[in-house]
């Protein structure tokens, strides 16, 4: 390959505690919902395939775009500088970040705010392309211009997420209506003495549909007393009729030479593996929350995670090659379950359908701790428990086979207090 691909996403982790002596340690934008825990922010960088290759723990009140400079600087001073091609979302995009990449002599291709479709949209329009891809994603249809300032601008779209979003945003269009013309209708029959107090409850609804908001806007009417006795609700057509064309489009930027809008936008998918690498480490690896307090911990616990995730995708990688699927978390499964049952095989709690033996053996071990001998052929036989007299006095135990039948019933006679109980199985069937 002419140039190298690295993935960049950005995740948080968050504490248990106060910590106060972490400096890293703030409240920040919290990506698992927990706002009132301080946290640390890690990027991550991993290739095409999901191998880790590198991260970098930042405050937890950092912004994302502040990440990038310093990520582009710790990458090429282990790795050294190379013709790399650097993928991120939107948000880590900043005029000042791509700048900061031309100047390096590095490549990138990232997401854009749809905001800036305005921008772009004469120039997209004047060419477009179907997608060329063997398989493509149905409706998918791309464009892609070159701008004055050595970008290429590629809009990805597609019928059926365009129907989708704007199925969404009707649904929260429907609902604000609804409560708007109910409030409307309630200060016709009372006005209300508060203006502001309406206000405030208009603006807790707007807030509860931020996508819908944007397409209405709501005036409180007052009468000749000050009252608030109504609404006026406006329709913006305008933005009704961007949302249309905007919805279901994706926007990309690019600094490098390839010119097939198909090409960049498969490249631009990968990106979904630094996403599920970052998923990973915080539900199979056990990244998130932290309870370590000290700042050398906490560097330590992420990296025993970020070493985690490395042999996680090399485990992926070797299932891959032999034939055994991608899903690394089955295989576990599988090995754990079989190793449960070892142990209970060990430990004389077999699998269902394993004949156990209950026998009593007088004056408990031997000296030096040498088990007695099986009153069977090839049996052993393992120690339970030291029982008292009392307690084993025509005591009844029970062996289990599969299916939960009752398959033996062994009544044991009163034997000496120092006696113990064991349990023997035949270790053929193990």
């Amino acid at each position: 390959m002419e140039f190298e691909f690295l993935l960049y996403d950005v995740t948080s982790t968050y504490f248990e505690g106060k910590m106060d002596g972490n400096p890293k340690a703030r409240r920040g934008y919290s990506r698992d919902q927990r706002p009132d825990c301080k946290q640390v922010n890690i990027g991550l960088v991993v290739t095409p395939e999901g191998l880790p290759i590198g991260y970098e723990v930042f405050a937890g009140n950092t912004a994302d775009v502040t990440t990038v400079e310093d990520m582009v600087a710790m990458m090429e001073a282990k790795y050294g500088v190379a013709r790399r091609i650097w993928v991120m979302d939107r948000g880590m995009i900043s005029e000042d970040n791509l700048d900061f990449l031309r100047q390096r002599g590095a490549r990138y291709l990232v997401g854009t705010p749809k905001s800036q479709l305005r921008v772009f949209e004469a120039a997209l329009l004047e060419r477009q392309s179907r997608y060329c891809s063997p398989s493509p994603p149905s409706g998918w249809v791309t464009s892609l211009a070159s701008m004055p300032s050595c970008t290429c601008v590629q809009s990805a779209s597609s019928s059926a997420r365009r129907e989708k979003e704007l199925a969404m945003l009707e649904l929260q269009r429907q609902r604000l209506r609804a409560q708007l013309d109910k409030s409307h209708a309630s200060l016709q029959r009372r006005p209300a003495k508060d203006p502001g107090a309406i206000e405030r409850r208009l603006g807790r609804w707007l807030g509860r549909f931020p996508a819908a908001e944007r397409l209405v806007q709501v005036i409180v009417e007052r009468d000749a007393a000050g009252h608030a006795c109504g609404l006026q609700i406006t329709e913006r057509a305008e933005r009704t009729q961007w949302a249309a064309h905007a919805h279901g489009a994706c926007l990309l930027r690019t600094h490098c030479p390839e010119q097939d809008p198909a090409r960049l936008w498969r490249w631009y998918l990968q990106l979904t593996q630094a996403e599920d690498a970052l998923r990973i480490s915080k539900s199979d690896l056990s990244l998130r929350p932290v309870f370590h307090h000290k700042d050398e911990r906490v560097e330590a616990h992420i990296l025993v995670c970020f070493l985690s995730l490395a042999l996680w995708r090399v485990l992926e990688m070797w299932m891959r090659g032999k034939g055994l699927g991608t899903c690394a978390r089955q295989l576990l499964k599988e090995v754990a379950s079989v190793e449960r049952s070892r142990h209970r095989a060990q430990h004389g709690r077999g699998a269902a359908g394993q004949n156990r033996r209950l026998c009593r053996v007088p004056g408990g071990a031997p000296a030096g701790g040498v088990p007695p001998r099986s009153p069977w052929p090839n049996c052993s036989i393992t120690y339970l428990q030291s029982v008292r007299r009392a307690a084993v006095s025509d005591a009844t135990f029970v062996a289990q086979e599969s299916g939960g039948t009752v398959a033996r019933r062994t009544a044991l006679q009163s034997q000496p207090s120092h006696s113990r109980v064991v349990v023997a199985w035949r270790a053929d069937e193990f």
